[in-house]
């Protein structure tokens, strides 16, 4: 078990690169970086709003049907638009598909990182993590059950899954850079970072499905137990 015996320049130096290294890795999947751009570069206002909606409309569609019964028609229906409109954005169903999954990931990032950014040590990001983690989800409940069919049921044309668990690494490394900042600054006891990373993102990712099996379920009491549960798995 590491001491707190670090000087006060070290461990201002351990909390940069630590919360350096957790932006860095922290929620940059590679389902993201790795897709090609389905509308043209440089979109104006108007356009933007029009695939923001196209995105929305799909998304809710998948929720409420499931991904195999969500077609560009019904889509369409959502967003009050025709098929063709989609087309002009979306050159396919995949593609589409794509960008509500980037969609959901990248607002998820964007809304993590303005409330983890200037957190002051591991423990407290680990508390802002969890509650924000969740929070999200419980405020996109329905993106997320979109999510979640998606991931389980989008295949390629041999059969093969678009989404493997080999593009969550860099979520699991950026989780991992957290309980890795906490043990170099002694706050954190000594344990795999790895082993309790993946337990943590299968503990968030497990909370979309308490969602949907019980609707009426106590977010704040939820968030409250499960920081409880790995602040006193990593304590000191």
């Amino acid at each position: 078990m590491q001491g707190f015996n670090h000087t006060a320049a070290s461990l201002d130096d351990a909390r940069t690169t630590g919360l350096a290294n957790f932006v860095r890795s922290i929620y940059i999947l590679d389902v993201r970086t790795k897709n090609e751009a389905a509308v043209r570069e440089g979109p104006t206002f108007i356009e933007a709003a029009r695939k923001a909606q196209i995105i929305a409309a799909a998304t809710e569609a998948i929720a409420d049907v499931g991904f195999a019964h969500a077609s560009l028609a019904r889509i369409a229906r959502q967003a009050g638009i025709s098929k063709g409109v989609i087309g002009y954005y979306f050159p396919s169903k995949d593609d589409l598909v794509r960008a509500v999954v980037d969609s959901f990931y990248l607002t998820g990032h964007e809304q993590m990182m303005a409330t983890l950014k200037d957190a002051q040590s591991a423990g407290e990001l680990l508390t802002r993590y969890i509650a924000t983690n969740l929070g999200f989800i419980a405020e996109n409940r329905a993106a997320a059950r979109a999510i979640t069919d998606i991931i389980t049921n989008f295949r390629k044309p041999d059969g093969e899954p678009h989404y493997r668990v080999e593009d969550t690494e860099p979520l699991i490394a950026g989780t991992a850079a957290m309980f890795a900042w906490g043990q170099e600054t002694g706050e954190f006891r000594s344990f795999d970072t790895r082993v309790m990373a993946v337990t943590l993102r299968a503990a968030v990712d497990g909370f979309a499905g308490q969602l949907a099996t019980t609707p009426s379920l106590d977010v704040a009491a939820y968030t409250r137990e499960l920081t409880e549960l790995f602040q006193r798995a990593v304590r000191a």
